[in-house]
């Protein structure tokens, strides 16, 4: 049964309150960690819809069920590359925190993705590559094979706020999306992650 969520408006210091390791394995809120990032630049949206899988429409349901990154199961269904970007990054906590964004060559915003990873799950190599490309942290670990599975956790229905809208190229649109644990080659969970995919998909 979908569950409505309505959040509240910015906070500043709300982002702490989600910035411990047990959320890696178990984010607490709806949107985590999407919801720090929006804080940070006081954005938010106007409402969440918790939803089954069998309420995603196709192609959505093909892009966000499966156990890949955003990425690699967007350019197979769009039969292009597409180029991540990290919009800002900080530490809380003890997780790294990172706001991207998913566009085609042509520079359209399709996807935006936030992430948390454990910072103890972090080399110095993967960190310094991550900063000088501007690679989300996730990427990095992709391709470097350390990622095993995205295990997806919750899917989402999203009505976004003009400002948010515009980020996505989505104004008057519906944002589908996901929150998803990461884990490591090894099989522990290292990072949290929020998937919004815009109408590039076609609703």
């Amino acid at each position: 049964m979908d569950r409505i969520l309505r959040l509240p408006a910015s906070r500043r210091g709300y982002a702490a309150d989600y910035a411990c390791g047990s959320l890696i394995s178990q984010p607490a809120a709806a949107t985590y960690p999407l919801n720090v990032c929006l804080e940070s630049a006081d954005l938010d949206l106007e409402s969440v819809s918790v939803i089954a899988a069998t309420s995603l429409p196709d192609p959505y349901r093909t892009v966000l069920t499966n156990e890949h990154g955003l990425r690699e199961s967007m350019e197979r269904v769009l039969r292009t590359e597409l180029v991540p970007v990290v919009l800002t990054r900080w530490t809380i906590g003890h997780s790294r925190i990172e706001w991207a964004s998913l566009s085609t060559k042509a520079g359209r915003h399709i996807a935006m993705l936030a992430s948390a990873t454990a910072l103890e799950s972090l080399t110095a190599e993967v960190l310094h590559e991550a900063s000088c490309k501007r690679l989300p942290l996730t990427t990095v670990l992709e391709r470097s094979g350390e990622i095993m599975r995205v295990v997806p956790v919750r899917y989402l229905l999203i009505e976004p706020s003009k400002e948010v809208a515009a980020m996505c190229e989505a104004e008057g649109k519906r944002l589908y999306g996901r929150v998803a644990v990461i884990y490591s080659s090894e099989g522990h969970p290292i990072a949290t992650s929020t998937d919004l995919v815009g109408p590039v998909l076609g609703h």
